[in-house]
């Protein structure tokens, strides 16, 4: 059925009829706002005790659908046609094309808004985040844009079925690395008590590298097709952390590595583990796990650490070995580059 044709249709005046000045239906539906908007606000804001690479994956997965879903609420309390709502709803607002833009604008600058204001909570802002905010709101104006009348009458079906399916994909398109991250760890939970085999493309987005550079290499592996290549470029401490590993560590005895130094020159390799209450130390040395190994050139060592030794490796404390935080693998003094493999990370 059409859009009903209103007897005013101005750009900036509401039509006869709607709900202007009539409180009992401007209030509840702003109570509604004033529900979603505070919601979605303490959601951007509130410093969940949630951490981790599966929590950040799922708050990643939900700023695009949030603001899609926020979009559609504003425009649907306005004007409840334009968001896809019965034609006998009252209109309090009409939704043309260029004030859905402007409500676009607004969700922008109120994401940015909420990023900011994540430093005050202790959280932190990012810009992934903000672009997935745009996101959602870019996928909630194809889908709204698909309702907005043309002339007083309601776009044809086929091309609010192409803003639909625009509205779809951008969704589909934006949840598409944090599903992928979830699915991985899902896939590292399951891999237990192996922590890294680099058979899987998305093992690598648990790791960074400083003063290097990382690959996932079928040049050398201990086990399986590919390996963790790390191509160390000279300096004082290039290598690379494995920055999501599975925490819990409890039940185990010993973590395992298998490295292989395929350059010319030897190296001296340092291991070193830290578990969740480290930073509170300023990141001091002495309250965190730290050994180093020798490399001769073209050398392969299985690195066996007790874990009883890392959790007593704190001076001052016990390390949590069902809260470890980082894994960091890193050549002291290196004068010019070298290559160093690293595959089949577990707990024995």
């Amino acid at each position: 059925m059409g859009r009903v044709p209103q007897s005013s249709n101005s750009e900036y005046g509401a039509p006869s009829g709607t709900a202007a000045g009539d409180f009992r239906v401007i209030v509840p539906r702003l109570m509604i706002l004033a529900i979603v908007g505070g919601g979605l606000l303490l959601l951007l804001v509130y410093p969940f005790p949630l951490r981790g690479r599966l929590w950040r994956a799922v708050f990643d997965l939900g700023h695009c659908p949030a603001f899609f879903f926020l979009l559609l609420v504003v425009v649907g309390i306005l004007d409840p046609v334009a968001a896809g709502l019965a034609n006998h709803r009252k209109t309090i607002w009409p939704v043309t094309r260029m004030r859905l833009v402007g409500l676009c604008l607004l969700g922008v600058l109120s994401g940015i808004v909420g990023e900011l204001l994540q430093h005050v909570s202790g959280r932190h802002a990012s810009g992934s985040d903000v672009a997935a905010n745009c996101a959602g709101l870019l996928a909630g104006y194809f889908w709204i844009r698909g309702n907005l009348g043309l002339s007083g009458g309601q776009i044809p079906a086929s091309p609010r079925h192409w803003y639909r399916l625009c509205s779809g994909l951008t969704i589909l398109a934006t949840s598409l690395i944090p599903v992928l991250e979830i699915r991985e760890c899902l896939w590292q939970r399951w891999d237990v008590p192996v922590l890294n085999s680099f058979e899987r493309r998305q093992e690598l987005r648990g790791w960074s590298a400083h003063q290097a550079e990382i690959s996932r290499s079928e040049e050398w592996s201990a086990e399986g097709r590919t390996s963790l290549k790390i191509q160390l470029w000279p300096g004082i401490w290039p290598g690379a952390d494995m920055i999501w590993p599975y925490p819990d560590w409890t039940g185990h005895v010993s973590f395992c590595v298998e490295a292989f130094n395929s350059s010319d020159l030897d190296l001296r390799l340092a291991v070193k583990i830290q578990d969740t209450a480290h930073p509170n130390s300023g990141y001091d040395p002495a309250d965190r796990f730290e050994r180093e190994y020798r490399l001769p050139a073209g050398g392969r060592e299985s690195i066996r650490i007790r874990l009883a030794d890392v959790v007593g490796a704190p001076a001052s404390r016990t390390m949590r070995l069902d809260q470890i935080a980082q894994v960091e693998f890193f050549c002291i003094g290196l004068r010019k580059p070298a290559v160093l493999f690293l595959d089949h990370l577990r707990l024995d």
